[in-house]
């Protein structure tokens, strides 16, 4: 079976298992046809809630959690369905004074918001996270092929990781790390498809995070 294959069984395995997790209120079974699942989310500090909100309003998302936040998922497949980009986001939800703030206005810098609303909106970028697969970029150790981003800024911390990540290891990555879930409520979640090291022996001697994160 290809990565293709396995991305999309596990994407809709989601989307039946969603009611078993506390946690999710909603998962999106995929159709996938193309050489791509999903899509390439772009976020900045003053278009975050305007994106989140087309997310919802179009069901965009492939995970819905209880508070809001949401599970996106790209991948990009060769003719051969194997992996050639991904990017794994998981969008936290703005609190009602961020989301109201930027649904009454369009604001051209940072700076328009009231203080209060500066410090909510920036603690909320802090915890988003993004895992990407990307050839291009790369660098030795400091930008690794596959890597994990923490905070919405491009030059914030940048982690490498084992291998590629696929839906299920990245759903448990989130529920288990950011919502502290017992691992006994996330027992149906695959963690052990065999995948190639996308580290080099350089960046193996060095500290990584094995993706499944589950030893």
């Amino acid at each position: 079976m290809n990565d293709k294959s396995i991305i999309i069984q596990q994407i809709n395995k989601l989307s039946k298992l969603f009611f078993k997790y506390d946690l999710i209120t909603n998962a999106n079974n995929i159709n996938c046809k193309s050489d791509k699942v999903g899509n390439i989310i772009k976020f900045n500090t003053l278009n975050y809630v305007l994106v989140y909100k087309q997310i919802i309003d179009n069901k965009k998302y492939h995970i819905l959690l209880n508070d809001g936040s949401l599970i996106c998922f790209y991948y990009q497949f060769d003719e051969n369905g194997k992996i050639v980009k991904h990017c794994l986001y998981y969008i936290p939800a703005p609190s009602e004074n961020v989301f109201s703030a930027f649904q009454t206005k369009f604001y051209n810098s940072i700076t328009e918001l009231d203080t209060s609303t500066i410090v909510e909106l920036y603690e909320l970028l802090e915890k988003y996270i993004r895992i990407d697969y990307d050839l291009e970029g790369k660098k030795e150790v400091v930008h690794t092929t596959v890597h994990l981003h923490y905070g919405i800024n491009s030059d914030k911390l940048r982690l490498p990781v084992y291998s590629k990540v696929y839906p299920e290891e990245f759903v448990y990555f989130i529920l288990k790390y950011v919502y502290e879930s017992d691992d006994d409520n996330l027992e149906k979640l695959d963690l052990n498809v065999s995948k190639n090291i996308e580290l080099s022996e350089l960046e193996l001697k060095r500290f990584y995070l094995n993706n499944t994160l589950n030893n």
